[in-house]
């Protein structure tokens, strides 16, 4: 049963280092393999001898990359190498982010690169949960702000269609309080030039910008 095992041992790793499987020579050894043999064979060839047994390897491919792995061997560099076990390529210091993984073999992963680097030394991304979604959603219901000073619209002189309404007849009374000009304004509500020269005249009284218009600056003056 040892010499079996060594043949799927010796098996397995010419298969993963891409070699024709040969049946070891064991003509030249003067004992029948063993136990021992079989630990000995699987830290030389596999690196460990759970790696021996086929039954109880493990290989799994990720349907798409894992992202955000770092290194973690908490002081030197970690081999990057060909393939698992192989030729190194170039050493990633502690804590740099890798390539993504492709795959797992064995104790090692493969990344996107190409090279295999040691399980053991990788420390995955935690695994983000997406939010719970509620179970019903309800529309937020639209307050509408009260109207004030500061987004009440603009009163101005609009000739041939000019403005009328309650709010041009306080703006009216407010202006005759000042006495801006030589004859009060009659307070009926229509927004006429009469009206237009009292505000401008306002608007120089106060040192505002003379436009005849009543925006949010000239209403707040006037305490509209």
């Amino acid at each position: 049963m040892d010499t079996l095992a060594i043949a799927y041992a010796y098996e397995y790793y010419e298969k993963n280092q891409g070699i024709e499987p040969q049946l070891p020579d064991f003509s030249a050894l003067k004992l029948v393999p063993n136990g021992a043999w079989l630990a000995y064979l699987g830290a030389l060839f596999l690196g460990s001898p759970a790696m021996i047994n086929p039954a109880i390897a493990t290989s799994q491919i990720f349907t798409t990359p894992v992202k955000g792995a770092v290194v973690n061997t908490n002081t030197t560099c970690l081999n990057a190498r060909r393939s698992p076990f192989g030729t190194v390529v170039t050493c990633i210091n502690d804590g740099e982010t890798l390539k993504g993984i492709v795959k797992e073999d064995n104790g090692w992963y493969e990344l996107e690169s190409g090279n295999w680097v040691a399980k053991k030394y990788v420390a995955l991304p935690a695994t983000k949960v997406a939010p719970a979604v509620p179970a019903t959603t309800t529309t937020p219901k639209t307050v509408i702000a009260p109207t004030s000073a500061t987004n009440s619209p603009n009163l101005f002189y609009v000739k041939g269609n000019m403005m009328k309404g309650e709010r041009v007849r306080t703006l009216q009374t407010k202006l005759n309080y000042y006495q801006l000009l030589a004859k009060p304004l009659i307070v009926d509500g229509v927004f006429g030039p009469k009206t237009m020269v009292a505000v401008q005249a306002y608007q120089e009284q106060k040192k505002l910008k003379i436009d005849g218009i009543v925006g949010g600056v000239t209403r707040q003056a006037l305490g509209m």
